[in-house]
């Protein structure tokens, strides 16, 4: 049998090869997702529109990516991972020089529609078969943690590097002056020219740091055929990871709320805000990375998503129960540690594709089937949240639209944790062959 990739590749080169899958996985997603998670309102009042209005262009990005997700699997079970994702890279970071220019409303959806194309078409499932085929047989739980913690980690350098240039054009002078329009377009404005030139670097390291045989070629097992993608359709698994993923996937996204919701209720400045979520996201590199760990030495991938979706529920059940304006310090908890258990189920949730034999040589196909519905909150979660919070702020109550907001989310990780048990009866025992 001829050796896999894995087997192949030499530690120096499989170190090299997992650092850049991990820079890969971030820099695809910070022109559509930065600005929004961290500059929240800065990005609002550069463009001149409120929460409702941002979730409307996000879900043109939804509706777009949930196409690709189809098309997208079969795609990278048929060419090479690193062309297709250099060639991801680039296509997402030029679309940051077009909202450098401040579009309309209208040109806004666009550019999220076109990025809804170019950062998953070509993009995730071949990332997803490159993890798989990285980690081999025993260690899928920490491939994709460490993958998933390190995106964190870069995702950390590129928030505070961000947030210190943008914090340069909003600080207030020193006699109390506050920023002004004109300074606010002026941040947004630099900040995705830089998104840009970080797109461009982060495409040629992929190209070089990525070896061409890695999760390409032929591979063991059935070949991808109208057969093989309806007896996909048919395992239990497939369909219960795709509820894992979704109701994990409505928690993460919410983090792009906790910046305005720490500056609505307790009156962060937005520069306070942006450092205070930069710094939130350094929980992602060890949550991640801590939750493969786990999965691989004693839980499984989906008996770690159970225990992940547990925490979840009891801590927003917590911010749901926070007076407002009140116990800002037990807010800042609860919301790391609903943060951390969003971000240990990102770097476990794939694992279970191992875990339930999905054949290798289908990787691509099965992570495109689980993220065509998993991914769906990409359409409806931004509209909905941000419903819920302009609603309530309409009404004079704004408190009242967040603890919604945590309220539903509670109820969503207790359908997520019966998702993941059911799961755990579909999987098999995986190997132990850590990394």
């Amino acid at each position: 049998m001829k050796p896999s990739p894995h087997d192949t590749l030499s530690p120096t080169r499989r170190l090299i090869a997992l650092a850049t899958l991990i820079l890969a996985g971030e820099a695809i997603f910070v022109p559509p997702y930065h600005p929004g998670r961290y500059f929240r309102t800065t990005l609002l009042d550069a463009f001149g529109i409120d929460e409702f209005q941002l979730g409307e262009a996000q879900a043109w990005y939804g509706l777009a990516a949930m196409i690709c997700y189809a098309l997208g699997g079969p795609l990278a079970d048929r060419f090479s991972p690193r062309l297709l994702m250099a060639g991801s890279i680039l296509a997402t970071g030029l679309g940051s020089l077009y909202m450098a220019t401040l579009p309309s409303l209208f040109g806004l959806k666009c550019l999220f529609a076109y990025w809804g194309a170019s950062t998953i078409l070509a993009f995730w499932s071949p990332l997803a078969r490159a993890t798989r085929a990285l980690g081999g047989e025993g260690g899928q739980g920490k491939a994709f943690g460490v993958v998933d913690g390190g995106r964190g980690f870069v995702a950390l350098c590129v928030a505070v590097a961000s947030t210190a240039v943008v914090g340069g054009f909003l600080a207030d002078t020193p006699d109390g002056t506050r920023p002004s329009t004109d300074d606010t377009v002026s941040a947004m404005r630099w900040l995705m020219i830089g998104y840009t030139a970080f797109s461009v670097v982060a495409a040629v390291v992929v190209w070089c740091g990525v070896p061409r045989s890695l999760g390409a070629g032929k591979q063991k097992g059935p070949k991808l055929s109208a057969a093989t993608l309806a007896g996909l359709l048919k395992r239990p698994a497939i369909w219960l990871q795709a509820a894992v993923v979704l109701t994990a996937y409505c928690a993460f996204k919410t983090f792009d709320y906790y910046g305005h919701y720490c500056e609505d209720l307790y009156g962060l400045s937005k520069a306070q805000s942006s450092m205070l979520t930069a710094w939130l996201t350094g929980l992602r590199i060890v949550a991640a990375f801590g939750a493969g760990w786990v999965a691989d030495r004693f839980f499984g991938a989906a008996g770690t998503a159970r225990l992940c979706f547990g925490l979840s529920a009891v801590a927003f059940g917590l911010l749901y129960a926070a007076p407002a304006g009140g116990w800002f310090a037990l807010v800042v908890g609860n919301l790391a540690v609903a943060w951390s258990a969003s971000c240990a189920l990102r770097g476990v949730y794939f694992a279970t594709l191992q875990e339930s034999s999905v054949p290798a040589s289908l990787t691509g196909s099965a992570a495109g089937l689980v993220s065509f519905v998993g991914f769906t909150p990409d359409i409806f979660w931004p509209l909905l949240a941000g419903w819920l919070v302009e609603s309530a702020r309409e009404a004079g109550d704004v408190a009242a639209g967040y603890q919604r907001l945590w309220l539903l989310l509670a109820g969503l990780a207790i359908a997520g944790l019966v998702a993941a048990a059911f799961l755990r009866r579909q999987t098999v025992t995986p190997v132990r062959n850590p990394l």
